[in-house]
Parts: C-alpha cells; sequence; structure tokens
C-alpha cells in the first residue's frame, strides 16, 4: 500500500473514531459534523471527501458494529458449556479493555436500535445482527443447563 494509502486509511479511521466518541457522547442528533470535522482537526470539506454525510458516516459505524457482532460462538462438542461462555466472556472483555474503539461500539450499537431518524433498511440489518448474537447466546445456555 502506497503512503497515500496508509494516509487515507489513517485519515478515515481517526474520522470514525472522533465521530463514534462524540455520537455516544452528545448522541446523534446533537452530534454536527463540524463537530466531527474538528474532533478530527480537519476541514468539512476533506472530512465530506471521505463521508458525504453524517447519516452515511453514522451508517458505516453501525456496520462496522453489525459485522463485529457476528463474532463466532461455535464450540466443539466436547467443549464444556461453562467453559464455552467463560471464554467468550473473557474475550469480549479482553477485547474491550484493550480496545476503546470496541468498547464505544457496543454503546453505540445499543442507542441505534432506538434511533427513529435511523434509515429502515439499517434498522433491519442491525435487527438481523442483533438476533443472531441472542440466539447464539440462547444456544449456549441451553447447552449450559442441558449440558
Amino acid at each position: 500500500m502506497s503512503n497515500r494509502q496508509v494516509q487515507k486509511e489513517r485519515r478515515k479511521a481517526l474520522i470514525l473514531e472522533c465521530a463514534l466518541d462524540l455520537f455516544i457522547r452528545k448522541g446523534y442528533g446533537e452530534t454536527k459534523i463540524a463537530d466531527i470535522a474538528k474532533a478530527a482537526d480537519m476541514s468539512m470539506g476533506l472530512l465530506f471527501h471521505y463521508f458525504e454525510s453524517k447519516e452515511k458516516l453514522y451508517e458505516t459505524l453501525i456496520l462496522i458494529g453489525c459485522e463485529k457482532l457476528k463474532m463466532d460462538f461455535s464450540p466443539s462438542d466436547e467443549e464444556q458449556p461453562l467453559a464455552i461462555f467463560k471464554k467468550a466472556v473473557e474475550d469480549i472483555f479482553n477485547m474491550i479493555e484493550t480496545n476503546s474503539f470496541a468498547a464505544k461500539m457496543f454503546v453505540l450499537m445499543e442507542s441505534a436500535q432506538h434511533l427513529d431518524a435511523l434509515a429502515p433498511d439499517l434498522k433491519e440489518r442491525l435487527a438481523e445482527a442483533t438476533k443472531l448474537m441472542e440466539k447464539k447466546c440462547s444456544n449456549h445456555r441451553k447447552r449450559a443447563v442441558t449440558g
């Protein structure tokens, strides 16, 4: 990857991090694109080069979160249910402890479920990801009870 590509990816990541922080602290409605540009220390024009609107930026964060909710909790048949659950919880806490972006994503994903302004297709994807995670947790609970 060229230096220019690396720089573009870093800027995009910075915008996402700043936006995520502002969205969870101020809420979607109170966060202005100017706030995000200021937090990222760039002009609004440059920010619009990466994301055409606040809605698209928020959408990108939600889509990242939906992908992360598809974590694999597929245990082998030999694993004990309690050990599987303990490992999953440890993995989640380790991720939160070592990656503040991941911790903030949990907050964003929860608040996004209650946002009326969210596009219907995005609400659907969020609901699907949430159902998938709930199903996996439910399956592990059942295995723990019957295991």
